[in-house]
């Protein structure tokens, strides 16, 4: 899966970047989702950046899945992959769309993902791109597992920096 990932990334227009020396330095820091009629809560980034890389650097997010967590192994192998690669790239945490403990129906479910793919992946973007090596002109690839998956596709209409999404 994963090397069909990054092979989507390359096909897909992103600048094709080649493995740097020496090995990706982890980061975590947080954004503020600002849901509609809910207080402003705090949630994680984990990633990694190149080092010793120069400016300029495109983006990678990857959403998990609902029954994961944000800096799961998994993730951090996917973030750390792209990151070799020349990407800031980071697992973004977001909050549970099923929290409330009821049961939505599909219209329900699927405004409720649109409106969280437009609050969580432009906050996590606004944070990344002002990273000190970041460039998000010069990409946003997109991708996500499970609930994160339906936030991805959800976010192709509401986010102009991206550039791909997986």
């Amino acid at each position: 899966f994963r090397e069909r990932l990054l092979h989507g990334v390359m096909f897909m227009g992103m600048p094709a970047l080649t493995a740097l020396a020496g090995a990706p330095e982890q980061f975590q820091t947080v954004y503020t989702y600002r849901g509609a009629g809910t207080p402003s809560t705090q949630h994680k980034i984990v990633g990694f950046e190149p080092e010793r890389a120069a400016r300029g650097l495109p983006v990678f997010i990857f959403l998990t899945g609902r029954s994961s967590t944000t800096g799961s192994p998994a993730d951090m192998e996917l973030t750390w992959s792209m990151a070799r690669r020349g990407f800031i790239a980071a697992s973004v945490e977001y909050p549970d769309l099923a929290s409330g403990g009821a049961a939505l129906d599909y219209w329900e479910t699927l405004q409720s993902v649109h409106h969280e793919a437009g609050v969580v992946v432009p906050a996590a973007l606004d944070v990344l791109c002002a990273r000190a090596l970041a460039n998000c002109s010069a990409g946003v690839a997109l991708s996500g597992y499970d609930q994160g998956g339906w936030l991805t596709f959800a976010a192709i209409t509401q986010e102009p920096r991206l550039s791909a999404v997986l």
